[in-house]
């Protein structure tokens, strides 16, 4: 995404003025580790960690934290080898060994997470900020309709109760329209990097594909 946040500058821009000067800010995922409640939901995820690895990750029953090896930038994508002990959680590296990483002390920038995990995070700390009456705005989650549906949501909420964590400051979540292939299913990024779409190349479409090739006035 590093690659492209240049393309998703500019379209936020011409959205920007599109619709009379909204504001914006790109956060990134590291940057919602600096949450003042991060360590408390953290801390609470690793406490539970059996019950939401097997609500989240059903095929490994596992959380799926990670901290990359300081000396080569490995991870264990899936934590299946994650250890705990307390604060502390040791991660494997299979060219340097065991890392510890401590959830009180270390930064929690460092700390990644799993698409599943990923999402439930950011929606507990936007549940967090829109209980705060000194916080002048409340959060509006956006995201694709291919997660439309009650198993998403149904996903949040019993992860939520496994934490006892009252939802009912939960964001609002609106799912937007998808660009879809021939099958009817979303545009697949890995499809796109294989040359599956080479069709759309050849029929002059694939401003499907790259936005500098998109048309957007």
């Amino acid at each position: 995404i590093y690659d492209h946040i240049d393309d998703y500058k500019e379209l936020l821009g011409k959205l920007n003025s599109h619709f009379g000067g909204m504001d914006y800010e790109i956060v990134n995922l590291s940057d919602l580790s600096l949450h003042r409640k991060a360590p408390e939901i953290i801390k609470k995820l690793v406490n539970e960690r059996e019950k939401i690895g097997d609500l989240l990750f059903p095929l490994t029953k596992c959380l799926a934290l990670r901290v990359a090896c300081p000396q080569c930038g490995l991870t264990d994508r899936f934590g299946i080898k994650n250890c705990y002990d307390g604060d502390i959680i040791r991660f494997f590296c299979p060219n340097h060994g065991w890392h510890s990483f401590d959830i009180k002390k270390d930064n929690l920038q460092k700390l990644e997470y799993g698409s599943p995990l990923r999402n439930f995070v950011r929606g507990l700390l936007y549940t967090e900020d829109n209980k705060e009456k000194d916080i002048p705005y409340s959060w509006l989650r956006v995201t694709g309709s291919d997660h439309a549906g009650f198993y998403q949501e149904q996903l949040f909420y019993r992860g939520a109760a496994m934490l006892d964590i009252d939802i009912i400051n939960s964001p609002l979540i609106v799912y937007c329209p998808l660009i879809t292939d021939w099958t009817g299913v979303k545009l697949s990024k890995k499809i796109s990097v294989n040359g599956g779409y080479k069709y759309l190349t050849e029929q002059g479409l694939d401003y499907f594909l790259d936005y500098k090739k998109f048309n957007f006035p």
